[in-house]
């Protein structure tokens, strides 16, 4: 299991920032050699320096892991995912991480997993193309000076509609993911966001969560086994930053 780490660590570092990136070299060194904590300062440096990419937040979620930071580590991987979807090896550490760390796995149906190989605004951007591609054909319908075949393209319009719907909806569908949150430490569920409110149960770090509310420090939560309340902003990490 612990080799999955070393030899899918910086996946595709080398393209992203050039053999000649001191800091990106010595915090993959870092990491070699099991200074964590001295890689996830280096890999957090870069990302305040270059912006978020799958490569960088891929190995910062290995050395989360790696220094125990379970809930970090799949937040951080989760944010790669969603820039790099359907990517093997981010999936394959995703999934060991969880196994390992008795998270919940549910195996999805194929239809969520194929709306999954791609993140949202790729499904936008197929489905912007395919309007577009809608919309020259009735214009060149409407044209009597092009001599086409009018059944040819009528059988078009109605093919490029039935898959439009199902793009849009499949846009929809993965929509849901924006406001998806990862708990980075063991938290407290709490029955309202004010000081003195019951306890209702707890979250292990590591677990997603749909954020629906906010309050104050607080975040109103649901998860898919049906657990609800409040939690602390501060102990949820969004997969997808907004800000």
């Amino acid at each position: 299991f612990l080799v999955i780490f070393f030899l899918t660590l910086i996946f595709a570092g080398g393209n992203a920032f050039g053999e000649e990136n001191e800091i990106f070299k010595k915090a993959n060194q870092s990491y070699i050699s099991g200074n964590y904590s001295d890689a996830i300062k280096k890999y957090s440096e870069l990302l305040s320096e270059k912006g978020q990419t799958s490569e960088l937040l891929y190995n910062l979620g290995n050395a989360y892991y790696k220094s125990g930071e379970i809930g970090k580590a799949v937040l951080n991987l989760e944010k790669a995912l969603f820039l790099s979807p359907g990517n093997a090896d981010i999936s394959k550490n995703l999934e060991a991480i969880r196994k390992n760390s008795g998270l919940i796995i549910k195996e999805l149906p194929f239809w969520n997993r194929s709306i999954e190989s791609l993140n949202l605004n790729q499904w936008c951007i197929i489905s912007s193309i395919v309007f577009t591609v809608i919309c020259l054909l009735v214009f060149v319908r409407r044209l009597s000076f092009i001599k086409a075949n009018p059944r040819l393209i009528t059988v078009a319009l109605y093919s490029l509609s039935v898959i439009l719907v199902i793009l849009v909806c499949a846009a929809y569908t993965a929509s849901d993911k924006v406001n998806d949150a990862v708990v980075v430490v063991d938290s407290n569920i709490w029955i309202s966001p004010f000081e003195g409110a019951e306890q209702t149960g707890t979250l292990k770090q590591g677990r997603i969560v749909d954020v629906i509310n906010d309050h104050s420090e607080y975040f109103y939560i649901v998860d898919g086994e049906k657990v609800s309340g409040w939690v602390l902003k501060s102990e949820l990490g969004m997969i997808l930053d907004t800000e």
